[in-house]
């Protein structure tokens, strides 16, 4: 018997075929980490998205073949683009030159009627 480590089962055999039915890119593979059952909800400080894979037993000279049974993606939602309409109409705070001499008018029209 030989035992293949979670690591191997993730870059040899499970990265490969998330690839190639499109689940995942190189790129999502590559910061995948395999890591024991138990700490599969265990956040990551190092960014890694952790996949929990056991070690496998195989007979020596036995090939191995990867069978997916449940597959489950999740993604954060993509930032919502705003659209240069929705730019325009919200101006940040303190980007509209003020005209004081007009607002000092305001303020004495104001005092007088009040």
């Amino acid at each position: 018997m030989r035992t293949i480590t979670p690591a191997t089962v993730l870059t040899e055999h499970l990265g490969p075929a998330l690839v190639e039915a499109g689940a995942l890119t190189d790129t999502e593979v590559a910061r995948l980490v395999a890591v024991a059952p138990a700490d599969r909800d265990r956040p990551r400080r190092d960014g890694r998205t952790p996949v929990a894979i056991e070690p496998v037993e195989v007979p020596a000279t036995a090939e191995v073949h990867l069978h997916i049974d449940h597959l489950e993606v999740r993604r954060p939602p993509a930032p919502q683009a705003s659209s240069p309409s929705a730019r325009a109409t919200r101006e940040p705070a303190g980007s509209r030159p003020v005209d004081h001499t007009a607002y000092l008018d305001r303020q004495r029209r104001r005092g007088r009627a009040g």
